[in-house]
């Protein structure tokens, strides 16, 4: 995991800060004066973290509504991607409570860590700062590692209407569905399924699958699992990619076949007809239609 650095720092009008960050593979130390700063509500506005940018830091692009891609060169790790997350809001009791919790950036820091020590491909957590007193109510930066992958969306809306139909794209797709159920097998197996984890979050590169998106702790696998299912569709994707994906998933699936059948009940409204994904349980179409 690397040794991580402890930060104390305040802006210019005396809020105290805290934080970590790996000096190892890159100071955030400047930027992280700097950006504490940055009101959130501007930050959407890419001229407002070119202004507040330290010597060295270089804005590239916005990722995000509050997601930037920026350039600071560090030892180990150049690009890296800020997101500031705002506190949540809610009713009175949900602002106490947060009153006893740690910032949102803290909590995703600790959860990116948490799927790496675990053999999860996720980009490197790099950083986070935090208000010193009550955190969770108050805006908080996270920095990661810039890995350059091409998300699900963007591989089911471009690269695969360019590959078409031909032998090269049809064997490519399935590649791909292979490693985001494989990803899926390894994050259900160690009960870190991250909260809100969509095909927007998964990154698709040349050694597999990654987790791209900073966490808030753990989600509900079998609305996770529903949600990419239902990102196999569309143009040049059928039911049957999505059977595909849903049969390598129960594939990696440890557990009793009793386990495995609860488990795919679950999951067939979203995903396929009852009697498609009660076969691939194991069940003979005679025993489904004692259970209709």
């Amino acid at each position: 995991m690397g040794r991580r650095f402890p930060l104390e720092l305040e802006d210019e009008t005396g809020r105290a800060f805290v934080g970590e960050h790996r000096p190892e593979l890159v100071d955030l130390t400047e930027l992280f004066r700097s950006l504490a700063a940055l009101p959130i509500e501007r930050a959407e506005e890419p001229e407002a973290w070119r202004t507040l940018l330290p010597d060295g830091a270089t804005f590239l692009r916005m990722l995000g509504r509050t997601t930037a891609l920026l350039r600071c060169r560090g030892p180990e790790v150049n690009d890296v991607v800020v997101k500031i997350l705002a506190p949540h809001g809610g009713s009175p009791i949900v602002r106490w409570a947060e009153t006893l919790r740690h910032s949102r950036a803290q909590r995703a820091y600790l959860w990116a860590h948490r799927l790496r020590a675990v053999g999860i491909e996720a980009p490197r957590p790099l950083g986070f700062l935090e208000r010193k007193h009550q955190p969770a109510l108050f805006p908080s930066l996270a920095v990661t590692e810039y890995v350059f992958a091409p998300t699900l969306v963007e591989f089911r809306d471009k690269e695969l209407v360019e590959l078409s139909t031909s032998k090269e794209g049809i064997m490519r797709k399935r590649l791909v569905i292979r490693q985001v159920a494989v990803l899926l097998r390894k994050l259900h197996a160690h009960d870190v399924f991250p909260a809100e984890l969509g095909p927007e979050h998964i990154g698709i590169a040349a050694d597999g699958a990654y987790v791209m998106a900073l966490g808030r702790g753990r989600g509900d696998p079998i609305e996770a699992i529903g949600r990419l299912g239902r990102a196999f569709s569309g143009r040049r994707l059928s039911r049957t990619d999505r059977l595909r994906f849903i049969e390598t998933f129960l594939r990696h699936h440890a557990g009793s076949g009793v386990a495995r059948r609860r488990f795919l009940r679950q999951l067939e409204a979203p995903l396929a007809p009852r009697a498609a994904l009660t076969n691939l349980a194991g069940d003979p179409p005679a025993a489904l239609e004692k259970q209709a």
